[in-house]
């Protein structure tokens, strides 16, 4: 999730220079009444990328990072039968057959259920190696896909 949050923080870097740049080409374009094909060019293309960055791109993460924040603290409990989720307000199972994916990062797990939607474990929230490793054994018998 970090790592995300801060891909977002130097995105919007970026974004903020292409919108000063593409801010100068206009004010030189309407000073010159539009003279020059290629930087109005230049300005459509920049216009176009940061609306399609915005919408495709920033929108849908700053959404899912506002719903991470809304969820909360989590307490997952994995078994070879179920998975169990305990939050303060709920406490609910599923079978391991709603997730068919699984990959193994450097400092997380990251489970793709049947909606393609992403549950993200980071490796810091178990308490010892190997309760790691007996995760990554249940995964290598339960997962279709696991990288």
């Amino acid at each position: 999730m970090f790592e995300i949050i801060n891909r977002i923080n130097r995105l919007w870097v970026v974004s903020a220079c292409m919108l000063i740049v593409i801010v100068c080409v206009s004010f030189v374009e309407i000073k010159n009444g539009f003279s020059n094909y290629y930087n109005g060019l230049i300005c459509v293309f920049l216009v176009t990328y940061f609306i399609f960055l915005v919408l495709f791109y920033i929108y849908p993460i700053n959404r899912y990072i506002d719903v991470y924040k809304l969820r909360g603290d989590s307490t997952f409990i994995f078994t070879i039968e179920k998975i169990e989720i305990q939050r303060k307000d709920i406490q609910s199972s599923c079978n391991w057959s709603l997730f068919n994916k699984a990959f193994e990062l450097s400092k997380c797990f990251a489970l793709r259920d049947t909606n393609k939607a992403l549950t993200i474990l980071p490796k810091r929230s178990f308490k010892s190696e190997s309760d790691i490793e007996e995760f990554r054994n249940i995964l290598s018998r339960k997962m279709k896909v696991y990288k």
